[in-house]
This record gives structure tokens, C-alpha cells and sequence, in this order.
């Protein structure tokens, strides 16, 4: 949510087996999926059924954002597999946000670099996730091809109690404004935290106070009858 003006700016993509008897929980399944070496079709999967359920919310400036691994981001097929799915259900590049963590990044610098930049060269937008718990360096950090960057919540849930907490937060926002990126506060579970949050100049805010994950149809509805804040 645009911190703003309330405005609903983009859903994430999220993946959830709930069978009865087989069902994992979403950390076990990432890991079963990449022993497997099925993440590349797990991702070409999440991929085309996020952008053929987003086709129902076009019209209201909503971006969809998909989680991407090491593995697939150092795949030769990437860039097509992103680029077909796009073509295939008609959708604009700028409806999709690509979101990569830092430690996925510095797996291959260079690699990782190139690809990201030739998928927001296609317009896709590109979110750093996780911002903050990998190993920051200016130095890459400078040359990075993103649109966003995410603060994970591990210091949003505490930023109101702990002052270090909160001057993480701070530095990062400082840090998006002078590299023109809009910044986004992952795990906000409260009004006065989303407030806080509005009132240091935060563009985005996700979290369980805005809305929990749901079903693609539930979110539509969701969307109908959103409520105010």
C-alpha cells in the first residue's frame, strides 16, 4: 500500500501447498523444490499464473511481484521465460516486479547484475527483498539495477521498541531517496508502525495490517471492498 494516500500499489506472488496429508510448509517447500531441481519450472509456473490472475485487476495500477532464486537467476533461460509469459497474457512489463534478496545477488555479482539489468531494460520493475540482513556494500550497491528496495521486517516488528532498529530503518530510506528508489516495509502488523512509517517518508508498506495472503479471488474481492485507513 502507497503510504501516501492508501492507494493498493501491488500484490507478491506467494507459493502454498495446503493438501491435508502431503501439504509442506512454504520454507520446506523452496528447499524440496531446489534438491529436486524443479525451480526453474516452479518458477515459469508461479510466473504464468501470477501475470493470467493479475489480468483481472488491470486498470488499477497494481504490480505483482514474484520471488526469483540463485538458481534462477543465473538460468540462460530467464530473461525468455519472463519475456514469453509477459507476451502470452498480454500484460505490461511495468505490471511485474521482479524480487531478488541481496545474498542471492552476491552469489555472482556480475552475472547476477547483468540479468537484472536486461529484465528492467524490459521494463519490469526489480525489488531488492530482504534489504538490510545480507552483507550491504556500497560499493555494488551503487551499480544495482533496482526500482525498490524492501526493509525486512525483522526490523520493521521492532523498530518502534528499539532505537537501533529504528536507525536501521532510517539509513535505508535515507539510502533509497539518494539512489532515487522507492522503499518498501515488509511485516507492518500495526497502525502506529505504518504511521511511523508515513511519517519517515516510507513509500510502500506490506504486512498482515493491511491484508493477509489469500486466494488470487479473494483478493479481487478484497480489492472491491478494501478499507480505508
Amino acid at each position: 500500500m502507497r503510504l501516501a494516500d492508501g492507494h493498493i500499489h501491488g500484490a507478491e506472488g506467494l507459493i502454498r501447498w495446503n493438501d491435508r496429508d502431503h501439504g509442506v510448509n512454504p520454507e520446506q517447500l523452496v528447499v524440496i523444490i531446489e534438491e529436486s531441481g524443479r525451480m526453474d519450472d516452479l518458477f515459469a509456473w508461479t510466473l504464468q499464473t501470477a501475470i493470467r490472475e493479475s489480468a483481472n485487476w488491470r486498470g488499477q495500477n497494481i504490480t505483482t511481484a514474484i520471488n526469483l532464486s540463485a538458481s534462477c537467476l543465473h538460468s540462460p533461460q530467464l530473461f525468455e521465460t519472463i519475456e514469453s509469459s509477459l507476451n502470452l497474457w498480454g500484460a505490461e512489463p511495468s505490471d511485474l516486479c521482479i524480487e531478488v534478496t541481496e545474498s542471492t545477488i552476491q552469489q555472482d555479482l556480475e552475472q547476477g547484475f547483468q540479468a537484472l539489468k536486461k529484465i528492467k531494460e524490459l521494463g519490469v520493475r526489480i525489488a531488492i527483498d530482504d534489504f538490510g540482513t545480507g552483507y550491504s556494500s556500497l560499493e555494488y550497491f551503487k551499480f544495482i539495477p533496482a526500482n525498490e528496495l524492501k526493509i525486512d521486517k525483522s526490523f520493521i516488528s521492532n523498530m518502534r521498541n528499539n532505537l537501533i532498529d529504528l536507525d536501521i530503518v532510517k539509513l535505508i530510506l535515507d539510502w533509497g531517496k539518494r539512489f532515487q528508489m522507492e522503499t518498501v516495509a515488509e511485516g507492518v502488523e500495526d497502525a502506529e508502525t505504518m504511521a511511523l512509517l508515513t511519517e519517515l517518508g516510507c513509500t510502500y508498506a506490506q504486512g498482515y495490517h493491511i491484508g493477509k495472503a489469500m486466494p488470487a479471488d479473494q483478493f479481487r474481492q478484497w480489492l472491491t471492498n478494501k478499507p480505508g485507513w
